[in-house]
C-alpha cells in the first residue's frame, strides 16, 4: 500500500481559512486505519492484523477511520494494533477488547464528502457495537470553533478535525482537512545532548528522560545544562513523557526547583 494513499490533514492556523460552514468533529487519540474492503492498513501503509471477530463485521467497501479504545488510552490502542498477528486467537481477541472503529469517510464512493459520509452511515447502520460514524456538526463561526475546542479540551480531548464542505477525497496532504489542536505548554529540564539524533536530552517533571527535537541552530547553540525549556506538547504519555514535544523557548525567569515546587 503506497504511503500517500490516505487523505492527510494540515495544521490549522488562525487566518488560514474561515471555518464557517466547515464540518467539525472531535479528533480522537487513536490509530488511523484504512479498510480496503478486505484488509486494514495503517497510515504508513503497514497491514493491521485485526482479529476475525472484528473484520467480519466490516463491509466489503473501503472505509477510512480511527481505531480507538478511549480518551487517554492511545498507548493501549497502539500496543494491540501495531503487533503482528498473534498465534493464539484468544490472546488476539483479548488484546483487541474495547477497540472500536470510528469512521469518517468512504473514500471510493463517488461524490462530495456529504455523500460519502451518508453512504458510510448506510453501510454501518446505527448503534453498532464496534463500528461508529464520528459525529459531525457545522461550524457557525470562528467563535463557535474556539468554544468547541475549549469544551473538548476540558474533557482531555485531542482537538478538532475540520472538513471542507463538498470536498472530494484527495490522496496526500490537503487543505480540505485541517486539524485544530489546543496549544498546551509545559516546562522541562535540559540535561544533555544527543549527538546521534541531533536533539536535546530533557527531563520531565516526574523525572522521565526523553529526546527533544530542535532546530540546527539550537543544536549548535544549546541551552546550558539545567536550563528550563518551555515545550509545546500534545499531552502526556502515562509514563509522564510529553507527547510530540516541540522546542519553544528557554525560560530565564524561573529555576527547575521552582517549577517542581509549583502545585
Amino acid at each position: 500500500m503506497p504511503l500517500n494513499f490516505l487523505l492527510k490533514a494540515r495544521e490549522y492556523k488562525d487566518g488560514l481559512v474561515d471555518p464557517t460552514g466547515w464540518w467539525m468533529s472531535e479528533k480522537l487519540d487513536g490509530v488511523r486505519a484504512y479498510w480496503d474492503g478486505q484488509k486494514m492498513f495503517s497510515k504508513t501503509g503497514n497491514e493491521i492484523y485485526a482479529p476475525p471477530y472484528f473484520t467480519k463485521v466490516l463491509p466489503n467497501f473501503p472505509l477510512d477511520g480511527e481505531l480507538w479504545k478511549g480518551k487517554g488510552l492511545f498507548e493501549e490502542t497502539c500496543t494491540c494494533v501495531i503487533r503482528r498477528k498473534p498465534v493464539d486467537e484468544k490472546e488476539w481477541t483479548y488484546l483487541w477488547k474495547g477497540v472500536t472503529y470510528h469512521i469518517f469517510d468512504a473514500p471510493e464512493y463517488p461524490g462530495p464528502f456529504e455523500a460519502r459520509i451518508e453512504y458510510a452511515k448506510k453501510l454501518v447502520g446505527a448503534h453498532h457495537p464496534i463500528l461508529r460514524i464520528i459525529p459531525m456538526k457545522k461550524c457557525e463561526s470562528l467563535e463557535h470553533l474556539n468554544a468547541e475546542l475549549e469544551a473538548i479540551t476540558l474533557t482531555h480531548g485531542e482537538g478538532i478535525m475540520l472538513r471542507e464542505p463538498e470536498c472530494l477525497y484527495k490522496h496526500g496532504r490537503s487543505r480540505t482537512l485541517l486539524k485544530v489542536k489546543p496549544h498546551r505548554e509545559d516546562e522541562v529540564k535540559m540535561i544533555g545532548i544527543n549527538r546521534e539524533g541531533k536533539s536535546l536530552v530533557c527531563e520531565s517533571r516526574n523525572g522521565e528522560k526523553f529526546l527533544l527535537p530542535c532546530s540546527p541552530y539550537d543544536f549548535e547553540h544549546p541551552p546550558e545544562i539545567g536550563s528550563v525549556i518551555t515545550v509545546r506538547i500534545a499531552g502526556h504519555h502515562k509514563s509522564g513523557k510529553p507527547r510530540f514535544p516541540t522546542f519553544l523557548r528557554v525560560r530565564t525567569d524561573v529555576t527547575w526547583e521552582e517549577i517542581l515546587a509549583e502545585k
